[in-house]
């Protein structure tokens, strides 16, 4: 619930499996024929910050993807390091 006051638990995570954690979540939401590609420059890219609020920010946007893909489609990541 965001009503509270918000405490941000920074931390190290690893972007890429974040995101194929969320992959997974959102394509067990899914009622359509889409296709998810994820790419990375690197197998683990580190940075520092809050892994629930970036799960529910990504996931977030992901899902949202799906809705605006009338039957079929393919959402693309990619995941570079800068």
């Amino acid at each position: 619930s965001y009503t509270k006051p918000l405490t941000i638990h920074f931390r190290s995570i690893d972007i890429v499996d974040l995101i194929k954690k969320i992959l997974c979540h959102v394509e067990m939401q899914k009622n359509k024929e889409i296709t998810f590609q994820l790419r990375s420059d690197c197998d683990k890219i580190y940075l520092f910050a809050d892994n629930h609020l970036l799960f529910c920010a990504f996931s977030n946007i992901l899902i949202n993807a799906c809705h605006a893909i009338e039957n079929a489609g393919i959402i693309s990541v990619r995941i570079y390091k800068k």
